[in-house]
């Protein structure tokens, strides 16, 4: 187990080295942050104690042994390190205790079929209505599913790969929020309908087609004439290129703001925080 540190300001890295045992050449692997800045949270962030554990796991453990709940855990950190934000971290972390709890101490090799279709169909009890229940089933299902393919390939897990069996809900049974494709003329009525700095966002994702998560981010210094930065999106960075009239809008919104400052922000002058469109 090593530390490598890193400039100031940033927590340093455990890297773990280990030997490969077919050209006996050594092999490097980050396994995650030092708890230098940050309270440690044993998934992204991890004291030294926490970090001897998980090489040792990683060293000695049998693949077939790999606990359901230990695939949703590496699958949350691993998800952990593209976040956008401390909550999306916090919801990654929230969502692999939340799935693992039914599944106690099974693991990879001791999980079965009929153990994940019971989970699955227990999201419908109780509820008169089932579809919604189906959806969320639906999309917990695929989660599962990711953290299990996920160990399986880490850890070279040969065994069946049982849950490749479960299917989710038919998407004609089960429906998740209702999405309704607006007309020109309907868009800028909800636009006009809403809160000031709430119909200036709204309009720039009209102008763009940029998510929320990416607009609330861009700041001032990111338009640069016809072009704008994005600078966190779901596929990375990208630059949108602006007509004159948009171009002329966004400069508009850009008068008197420090270049640090946020391009699209609230009426008090704030960043719009994650999430903060549906508050």
């Amino acid at each position: 187990l090593g530390y490598r540190k890193q400039s100031a300001g940033h927590a340093g890295k455990w890297i773990f080295r280990h030997t490969n045992e077919l050209t006996g050449t050594y092999a490097k692997e980050t396994i995650g942050t030092a708890d230098d800045l940050t309270t440690a949270n044993g998934l992204d962030i991890l004291s030294y104690t926490q970090a001897l554990a998980l090489i040792a796991r990683k060293s000695n453990a049998d693949p077939a042994e790999v606990s359901v709940q230990e695939a949703l855990d590496n699958w949350a950190a691993w998800k952990s390190k593209t976040a956008s934000s401390d909550k999306q971290r916090t919801d990654y972390a929230n969502t692999a205790k939340r799935l693992g709890k039914a599944f106690g101490k099974l693991t990879l090799a001791s999980l079965r079929a009929n153990h994940i279709r019971k989970w699955r169909d227990d999201f419908l009890e109780g509820y008169d209505d089932a579809r919604p229940r189906m959806a969320t089933a639906n999309r917990s299902l695929a989660t599962l599913k990711a953290a299990l393919n996920m160990a399986a390939n880490e850890n070279e897990y040969d065994g069946k790969r049982v849950w490749d069996t479960v299917s989710k809900f038919k998407s004609e049974a089960s429906f998740g929020a209702r999405m309704i494709m607006l007309t020109d003329q309907q868009e800028s009525e909800v636009i006009a309908a809403a809160r000031a700095d709430l119909s200036t966002l709204l309009t720039a994702m009209q102008m763009t087609g940029a998510r929320y998560g990416e607009l609330r981010q861009v700041l001032s210094d990111d338009l640069n004439g016809l072009n704008l930065l994005i600078r966190k999106g779901k596929t990375g960075s990208r630059v949108i290129t602006l007509s004159d009239t948009k171009a002329a809008w966004f400069a508009k919104q850009a008068e008197g703001k420090a270049p640090t400052q946020p391009l699209l922000c609230r009426n008090d002058g704030s960043q719009w925080p994650d999430g903060g469109q549906i508050k």
